[in-house]
């Protein structure tokens, strides 16, 4: 079972040594942030209130949020619990429902905010795409698959951590079961294809994300008990490790920060590039 959801939300500076500050949801559902260059300690800490049970009224004090992105013009995050639904929570950990029917075949996987359609990408570990509206609409995109010719072409894709590129729109996954970085050419292409190895034993527990100055991030685990946070090259899928989140704490998924420059500039040209390919 999924521990924590990391995201960065804000970044110092655009240069890669700079630190940017992430936020997760532990696993007595609180939220807390975090320095990326010192993961082990949290900043805040803020209880997620307001969970329901899969009837989508009555209280659940056992669930907690498996899955979180932020969207930078609601200044909000996006959250999915242990009961798939679908919630919007403020910076102080306050949620409200916003849909009880998402039903999702998978059990593990990442949410990523889409600068373009101004909703979220949905991937699981049963290779289901979703788009996820700001108000909890969820719809089914179809299957991934890995692409003709590639690698893994006769594996389904199991997804656990997914981060879209506002520059390119290039979208990249983690694949748990084959321990790899994916890359498909937009948010909205089904079709994957092997970067390369992360170099390390993973499970589900994990996430990516890119910063505003384009580097990728993820937390990953061996073990499902112990994680850390690592930097993810972008042409190999090779992982390294900036640091621990600390003994028995998992990480599940993260996402993309607040706009930049670059995110703000990029949104047009993606949008553009999106219409020429229709």
């Amino acid at each position: 079972m999924k521990v924590y959801n990391i995201i960065p939300i804000l970044l110092a500076s655009a240069g890669f040594a700079s630190a940017a500050t992430f936020w997760g949801v532990t696993n007595n559902n609180s939220l807390v942030s975090f320095d990326s260059s010192n993961p082990g300690v949290f900043q805040s800490t803020a209880s997620i209130t307001g969970l329901v049970g899969v009837d989508g009224q009555t209280p659940d004090p056992l669930a907690f949020i498996v899955n979180l992105s932020f969207n930078p013009g609601t200044g909000q995050f996006t959250g999915i619990d242990t009961n798939s639904n679908i919630y919007r929570i403020g910076l102080s950990g306050s949620s409200t429902l916003l849909n009880s029917t998402f039903s999702p075949a998978g059990f593990d996987a990442g949410l990523a905010y889409d600068p373009v359609t101004d909703g979220f990408l949905y991937a699981d570990d049963a290779a289901a795409r979703f788009n996820i509206t700001n108000a909890g609409i969820a719809t089914l995109v179809g299957s991934a698959f890995y692409g003709e010719g590639d690698t893994n072409e006769l594996s389904t894709p199991s997804i656990f951590g997914v981060a879209i590129d506002s520059d390119l729109g290039s979208t990249y996954f983690l694949d748990a079961n084959l321990g790899i970085l994916a890359q498909a050419i937009e948010p909205d292409a089904l079709e994957l294809f092997t970067v390369g190895s992360l170099g390390t034993a993973v499970t589900a527990y994990g996430g990516l994300a890119f910063d505003s100055a384009g580097n990728l991030f993820a937390s990953l685990s061996s073990d499902s008990l112990n994680s850390g946070f690592y930097s993810i090259n972008q042409s190999n899928g090779a992982a390294t490790l900036i640091g621990s989140f600390g003994q028995g704490v998992g990480v599940s998924t993260i996402t993309i920060p607040e706009p930049s420059a670059a995110l703000l500039g990029a949104i047009g040209a993606l949008a553009l590039l999106r219409r020429r390919r229709a």
